[in-house]
């Protein structure tokens, strides 16, 4: 097989495989057949690249990423094993844990070129336009054209805020959950001016509709871990001298929301502060996160050798969840879910910074345009937890497993670079 036909081999297979997930809660028939796809497209990609000139899977050299995704999920088999009559732990480890190493071993070692890596772009954001439309419109349907502060505080009204959640997600820390791994790998296309300019003008138009469901969504961790990517893209793409533009972008975004509604700044600081500060008497939603945290260490401490099952929180947990991403692992997947998922978050944030800090080539590019999606998340999971349970579907695990996956190794070497022209 050749170079050209290759990559679109590799490419469409990617978009296919984003584009499917951005729009998998709204596919036509029964969700539970998507997972029998997921798997039956990780199958091919192992037969097809056997078949090819690259039969070799590299784990290596991606600072302890794959020990770290090991021991999560020998964690969660033996605690799926042991847990297999709870309700939804069978479930949740084959759409999470299954799917997502059955998916990363497929794709680990595969690299994008140029060209696969913006079919794979525009795949995702075509697929992004699903959701993102179909919340607005729901949006509009239930609120009216709202002002701005009606947007903003819409999301208190659960009761309204159901048709939206519908068209999105399920709810609303699921579709924050999905924009903090699609913004950063579409803002970053979108600030590479070697990018085709029908692909820009495609990112920016989903950013723009990010950016109004974040305004509806008000989904604090959302906030903090955006702009940790936002920052981190910045400076990897523009250099940290033009942080300054940045400040001043933001400025005027600032000012024109401030314009437009008089408290915003404090409605912004009512919401932020509490979060920033840990304030549980400020409130009532930290006090229950943090209550729900202490509940789950305590149900970690009573079953700390295998927990209670990969999605066992919903059945055993109080509050159906532990709100933090470690402490949920703890609680579901024992002592090895707790070391994987602490490994797996370090691995990540510490490989981004130190493609941050490299930028030699092509290779850190396309690294760190796989890696800020994931960190971005982890971000995410550390204050919010991560969304590692949506019935069949779980559109998260596939983006970050493959991202991960696709992120090349740090090895340099000549045969490496190579092989990188064939995309196997």
């Amino acid at each position: 097989m050749n170079v050209r036909s290759s990559s679109a081999v590799v490419g469409t297979g990617i978009a296919l495989l984003w584009a499917l997930h951005a729009v998998g809660p709204h596919l036509p028939g029964p969700t539970y057949l998507l997972l029998p796809t997921v798997l039956a497209a990780a199958a091919a990609f192992l037969l097809w690249r056997l078949a090819s000139t690259e039969s070799r899977f590299r784990f290596a050299n991606k600072s302890g990423l794959a020990v770290a995704l090991g021991c999560w999920f020998a964690g969660a088999t033996l605690s799926a094993i042991l847990n297999w009559q709870t309700p939804q732990v069978f479930v949740t480890y084959c759409t999470v844990f299954l799917t997502g190493a059955a998916i990363f071993v497929a794709l680990s070692g595969v690299t994008l070129t140029e060209g696969a890596y913006e079919v794979a772009v525009a795949g995702l954001a075509a697929g992004a336009l699903v959701p993102l439309v179909g919340g607005i419109l729901a949006f509009f349907a239930e609120w009216g054209m709202p002002d701005i502060p009606t947007a903003m505080s819409a999301y208190r009204d659960v009761l309204r805020m159901s048709l939206y959640e519908t068209a999105t997600f399920g709810n609303r820390g699921n579709t924050a959950a999905f924009l903090v791994v699609l913004t950063p790998i579409l803002l970053l296309t979108l600030l590479d001016a070697r990018r085709r300019t029908s692909l820009r003008a495609l990112c920016g138009l989903v950013l723009t509709l990010v950016a109004c469901n974040l305004v509806i969504l008000q989904v604090r961790a959302a906030f903090v871990a955006l702009s940790f990517a936002v920052v981190c893209v910045w400076i990897f793409r523009l250099g940290a001298r033009r942080l300054p533009v940045l400040v001043a972008t933001l400025g005027i975004v600032w000012v024109v929301f401030a314009t437009a509604d008089p408290d915003f700044a404090a409605r912004i600081s009512g919401q932020m502060l509490p979060v920033l500060t840990v304030d549980t008497d400020a409130d009532a939603s930290v006090d229950q996160r943090v209550m729900a945290i202490q509940e789950g260490w305590h149900i970690f401490e009573q079953h700390w050798i295998l927990g209670i099952g990969p999605g066992g929180a919903l059945t055993k947990h109080p509050q159906d969840s532990a709100h933090q991403f470690q402490v949920q692992q703890a609680m579901e997947a024992g002592v090895l879910g707790l070391v994987g998922s602490s490994l797996f978050t370090l691995s990540v944030l510490f490989a981004l910074g130190r493609t941050m800090m490299r930028r030699r080539g092509a290779r850190d590019d396309l690294r760190f345009a796989m890696l800020i999606g994931p960190a971005a998340y982890v971000v995410y999971a550390i204050i919010a937890n991560a969304t590692l349970g949506f019935s069949t579907v779980n559109v998260w695990t596939v983006l970050n497993a493959s991202m991960l996956a696709l992120a090349p190794s740090f090895d340099s070497s000549a045969s490496d670079g190579a092989r990188e022209g064939s995309n196997l």
